[in-house]
């Protein structure tokens, strides 16, 4: 299923459609290393703590509202 089986740490699947699944693994540095990013993205846009983020991306296959989501999280301290 996947290359390097031991090292994935999370797994995010779709079935909305049997033709179209979907399986998607993370290692732990995918997992550090995305939100990491992500909030050094929204403090470079002046994101800060005392604001509301919305995540308006749906949390189905598309993965980046995960990583939206867990940056967004990383604005609020280390």
């Amino acid at each position: 299923m996947f290359a390097y089986p031991r090292e994935v740490v999370r797994i995010h699947s779709s079935s909305v459609r049997p033709e179209t699944d979907r399986c998607v693994g993370y290692t732990k540095t995918i997992l550090k290393c995305g939100p990491i990013s992500v909030g050094a993205y929204g403090r470079a846009a002046g994101v800060t703590h005392d604001d509301v983020v919305q995540i308006a991306f749906g949390y189905g296959m598309f993965t980046g509202a995960f990583g939206l989501h867990y940056g967004s999280e990383r604005l609020r301290g280390p």
